[in-house]
């Protein structure tokens, strides 16, 4: 079933593919944020989000993992400086 899924989404338009429903209703971009905030929080690993957004939004998704490498540079330069300030005080 995951199979015949990625291929109905491939020979979608990317147009077709943003303005898609996933499963349950849910728009691609509320499936994408889920995804994006469940990678953030740690419930999700990079290799299973990469795999997602590729179903998600087909090959030409590289853009998101991108995103993704630059949200977990961002988190860990916050954890690094919340735990600097917290060491001088």
């Amino acid at each position: 079933a995951v199979v015949a899924d990625e291929e109905a989404l491939h020979h979608q338009s990317p147009d077709e593919r943003s303005q898609g429903e996933g499963k349950g209703g849910e728009s691609v971009y509320e499936k994408f944020m889920m995804m994006m905030f469940d990678l953030v929080e740690g419930q999700l690993d990079t290799s299973k989000f990469e795999d997602e957004c590729r179903m998600l939004l087909g090959t030409n998704s590289y853009e998101l993992y991108t995103l993704e490498k630059v949200v977990e540079k961002l988190v860990l330069q916050v954890q690094h400086l919340t735990s600097d300030s917290s060491q001088q005080t």
